[in-house]
């Protein structure tokens, strides 16, 4: 009986564990119309978690994704690197018609292990043409895998608008500085 109670017990304690799988969005500082920039998605598990799938996706604010490619994945030194079906994919949400809405799935062929520490898993592209100056937020949504409960830390970029360099302001001061001062000398040549 007291075996049949450990048994028990060990199974309800191990029934509340509740392992994660944690998406965290880096941030970025971008030039206006620097074309595709890239901000980098890293994954973790609290108690390095199996599975063989995860889906999430990513909403911007301010810019659009590149399209149809919404970033990458799958490149060395990233999570499931070696490890993904042909169905793997990462698209810009066709019935977001802004390009701010974008799709991640990753199909293992093998359930893939999630790591305890921060591990690039993902890159987001960023369309920066076109877009205002500001800074504006990533968040994540309808994040699922195997996993029990899955977290996405979000993350911000900034569109910076271009400020030319002080030298090359002085170097356009000299020039219009010597157009006027050429003219004035013609003026007093004139004169004289």
């Amino acid at each position: 009986m007291r075996f049949l109670g450990l048994v028990l017990g060990l199974f309800l304690f191990a029934s509340q564990a509740n392992a994660a799988i944690i998406l965290t969005i880096g941030s970025g500082s971008f030039a206006q119309d620097s074309g595709v920039q890239f901000v980098d998605v890293f994954a973790r598990s609290d108690a390095a978690e199996l599975t063989d799938f995860l889906v999430a996706d990513f909403n911007l604010g301010g810019a659009s994704f590149n399209s149809p490619a919404a970033g990458t994945f799958g490149f060395a030194g990233a999570i499931g690197a070696g490890n993904l079906q042909g169905t793997s994919s990462f698209l810009v949400d066709g019935s977001d018609a802004t390009g701010r809405t974008s799709n991640l799935s990753l199909d293992f062929t093998a359930p893939q292990l999630f790591p305890n520490a921060d591990t690039l898993i993902a890159r987001l592209a960023i369309n920066t043409n076109g877009a205002a100056a500001g800074t504006f937020n990533i968040t994540g949504a309808n994040f699922a895998t195997l996993a029990g409960v899955n977290t996405v830390n979000a993350g911000s970029f900034s569109i910076i608008t271009a400020v030319p360099e002080p030298t090359s302001m002085a170097l356009v001061g000299l020039v219009f500085g010597g157009i006027a001062g050429r003219r004035a000398l013609k003026r007093f040549r004139k004169v004289a």
